[in-house]
């Protein structure tokens, strides 16, 4: 017996040595092949053939998905090539290429890891050798071999396909370019998009309606076609009308062009009245829902109107023969061609806006005498990346929703769809932006999923349930002004507010006051900065609906997940750690000032502090805190009404400030735990990061001790030590928080009532004791454990 097994293992040496050099030969005629697809064919019968096994699969790892997908198998089922997906840690495959290591299984079925593929045909295989294909640090995928005989393959075997991987990694080095072919391909072909893609969304309820694909991989802006013949628009947009547009016909006589050219005038003024009246009509429409940062987008739609160097260009362009549509198309392109080939982003946001613009002027040329009021009434919007004013000028355009590419739900861009009641999912399939316009599309917002293009019976489904889901949570009348545990400790529930609209919303709910103020906003939304008239004007409009209730502006910051483009020399390789927060601020005294007197100036009357992001150190306080000081000083001189006593306080965000928030305390009115950011410093990751954001844990033992520390150095020396960030709102660590001594919460609006219902159902004495508990535990699946089990028993805490 022993005799028989050395002699078999010689010659799988044998075997493997051969396939070796025939592995070095493939890669030598790799660049011959047609495909990278015929390249994995050969692989997977040369392996299987020399290693004896009745099943060779290839699986290469996809980034956009973050998932393994079966690229080539001799022996499983076919059809599923290119459809199998595994995530990562799912079944053996998946299980070898996230903890990097080889897996050899003598009767797979039994492993704990084990995951049957229903119409994959692996049942009849016992043996399964899985291998990680990497290069250095570069993650590839994984090779497997399966066999029908229980215990086939041995060590022997697992060292030749270690060396065969390692071979095969070096044709497959390029990972990313390798996917790259592969989407091409699958982009090209729209049946191989996923009928269901998962995504993070932002917002609640189902959305439905058909697509509409901004901008299109490596063509971010189009631009307007010149006339042939009829005029033709290649965008979206117009395309469906491309066909009823024609160009001046050519007058032979003077008289002839003259008459022309007065028609052509005429239509064009028509058009222009016309598109005008479309966009006061937006506008009126608005109310002062979104008034704050609308008005700025459709006020600059209407300059652009009056501008002669734009409007003033067509109508010259016309007198000197050309037809509207023709001038239209020119003058735009201009603008396109100048604004994208800038390299500020914000210049380049314009390009949408100058194509809305000459969008509406040429189908108002064709419209004469019909009103009509272009909007994305039933329509989703899919892009790459979306601005802000952009998600505000789809709000007021009635868009159903927005599907964009990426992750990071925290991201300021979330942030504003949900308070525009916007509904909003980020993915991370490519192709989504190959797809055809018009598709019939579902987000299930709250299920993070995205369906495309689904069968007639399950859109029937989805419109009953969207017509069966419950409205809006009417005001409640018994929802209490004031929050106490069971054993009547008092906690305060306020609100983080981004535009002014969430104001109503803490109002109804009851918001014992705005713990945060994200003040940014509206500079986030526009080209240049507001002017302190303009400031003054958005932030009277937070403060009169609370009365005497306290409000906190944040003031302004940028940087990081939120930049701001006005000036390129502040754009940076890694934003998070640069120029950013109270930085920016000090940095740009001219701007922190027209703030800080708009803030004052608004808060007369009225109960404001006052909240400087990012501070590092006491003398960053102390600096923000004299400019304060000075600007109440200036606006005494001018003899200008303003608040005399504002609140001056902190965020706790960086590692820095938690380790002196004593010391902030002693010379600060608050402080405010930015639990976002304070996460994403400690735990070194980017939450805006697909590639590390499920490594942001609010639960991590480092953060727990931290917030311990912050609320122990603090103490009693201020009035007031709140939590601001997403954390704050989750159930699952209010007990936490509670125990901890803190006894200030502000979240978004629409969570208030169910966080003063979580405050009512504990005790701060049982909360203390759930503190001590995390506190002692040293790694995340502990505290994960003890989260299910005594805080949220039998709900997924995930």
């Amino acid at each position: 017996m022993k005799q028989k097994t050395t002699k078999t293992s010689k010659s799988r040496d044998d075997r493997s040595f051969d396939l070796l050099c025939n592995m070095a030969e493939l890669t030598a005629i790799f660049e011959k092949k047609g495909s990278i697809q015929e390249f994995l064919v050969d692989v997977v019968e040369m392996v299987s053939q020399h290693m004896r096994s009745h099943v060779c699969s290839v699986y290469l790892y996809d980034s956009h998905k973050d998932s393994l997908i079966l690229r080539a198998t001799k022996g499983l089922n076919s059809e599923l090539i290119d459809t199998l997906e595994l995530s990562i840690g799912e079944g053996i495959t998946g299980i070898s290429y996230k903890e990097i290591r080889p897996i050899r299984e003598g009767k797979a079925s039994q492993s704990p890891f084990f995951k049957a593929v229903p119409g994959s045909a692996e049942e009849n295989y016992e043996a399964f050798l899985a291998v990680p294909i990497r290069r250095g640090v570069n993650k590839i995928g994984v090779i497997t071999l399966q066999h029908k005989e229980p215990n086939y393959f041995t060590r022997q075997d697992t060292r030749a396909l270690r060396a065969i991987a390692s071979q095969l990694a070096s044709v497959l080095e390029n990972a990313e370019v390798l996917m790259e072919l592969y989407q091409e391909r699958g982009l090209q072909d729209a049946v191989k998009l996923p009928p269901v893609i998962q995504g993070i969304g932002a917002g609640r309820g189902l959305c439905i309606g058909e697509s509409f694909v901004l901008r299109r991989k490596a063509q971010s802006f189009r631009k307007m076609k010149a006339p042939d013949g009829s005029i033709h628009i290649d965008d979206p947009l117009l395309t469906a009308d491309s066909n009823i547009l024609s160009g001046a016909e050519k007058r032979h006589s003077q008289d002839d062009q003259r008459e022309a050219v007065t028609e052509e005038l005429t239509r064009f003024a028509m058009s222009l009245s016309s598109t005008k009246e479309q966009l006061e009509d937006i506008q009126r429409s608005l109310g002062d829902s979104i008034a704050e940062v609308a008005d700025i987008i459709f006020s600059a739609h209407m300059l652009m109107l009056r501008d002669e160097n734009f409007s003033g260009a067509m109508q010259t362009q016309i007198e000197e023969g050309k037809s509207s549509e023709e001038a239209i198309q020119n003058v735009v392109n201009d603008y396109v061609e100048l604004f994208a080939s800038q390299s500020n982003p914000r210049v380049q946001e314009k390009t949408q806006d100058v194509l809305d613009l000459g969008h509406r002027l040429v189908r108002n040329l064709n419209y004469q005498g019909h009103h009509i009021r272009r909007d994305f009434s039933g329509q989703i919007i899919v892009a790459a990346d979306i601005f802000p004013s952009e998600v505000v000028k789809f709000a007021a355009e009635k868009a159903e929703g927005l599907v964009m590419l990426g992750g990071g739900e925290t991201a300021h861009v979330a942030l504003l769809a949900r308070s525009l009641n916007l509904p909003a999912i980020f993915v991370k399939e490519l192709g989504i932006l190959e797809l055809e316009d018009e598709v019939p599309m579902v987000i299930d917002v709250e299920g993070g999923k995205l369906f495309v293009n689904p069968r007639q019976a399950a859109l029937d489904e989805f419109r009953q349930l969207k017509a069966d889901e419950l409205p809006e949570p009417a005001i409640r009348i018994d929802i209490p002004e004031r929050s106490k545990t069971t054993d009547n400790i008092s906690v305060e529930i306020h609100a983080n507010v981004n535009l002014v609209q969430d104001v109503k919303n803490a109002v109804d709910q009851k918001a014992e006051g705005i713990g945060l103020y994200r003040s940014e906003f509206p500079f986030l939304v526009r080209n240049d900065f507001p002017s302190e008239e303009e400031q003054t004007g958005i932030y009277r409009r937070v403060l009169e609906p609370m009365g005497k209730k306290p409000v906190l502006f944040r003031t302004l910051d940028v940087g990081g997940d939120k930049l701001i483009g006005y000036n390129p020399e502040h754009r940076e390789a890694n934003p998070f750690l640069g120029y950013r927060g109270i930085r920016f601020s000090l940095g740009n005294e001219d701007i922190f000032t027209e703030q800080i007197r708009a803030i004052l100036r608004a808060g007369c009357g009225y109960n404001v502090g006052i909240m400087f992001p990012m501070i590092s150190s006491v003398e960053e306080y102390l600096a923000a805190r004299d400019l304060v000081y000075r600007s109440m000083e200036d606006l005494k001189k001018d003899k200008m009404d303003f608040c005399e006593d504002p609140s001056l306080g902190a965020m706790i965000e960086l590692p820095a400030a938690a380790e002196i928030a004593g010391d902030l305390a002693e010379i600060s009115d608050f402080l405010s735990i930015g639990t976002n950011d304070l996460i994403m410093y400690l735990l070194a990751v980017d939450r805006t990061n697909e590639r590390v954001e499920q490594m942001y844990k609010p639960y991590h033992p480092a953060v727990l001790r931290v917030i311990q520390r912050i609320s122990d150095s603090v103490g009693d020396k201020i009035s007031s030590l709140s939590v601001c960030g997403e954390a704050g709102s989750d159930p699952a660590l209010l007990p936490y928080f509670i125990g901890s001594g803190i006894r200030k919460f502000s979240v978004d609006p629409k969570r208030i009532l169910k966080l003063k219902e979580g405050v009512a159902g504990l005790s701060a004495e049982r909360c203390e004791g759930i503190a001590k508990s995390m506190r002692e535990m040293k790694r995340l699946d502990e505290v994960h454990s003890y989260i299910r089990e005594h805080i949220m028993p039998g709900q997924d805490t995930e």
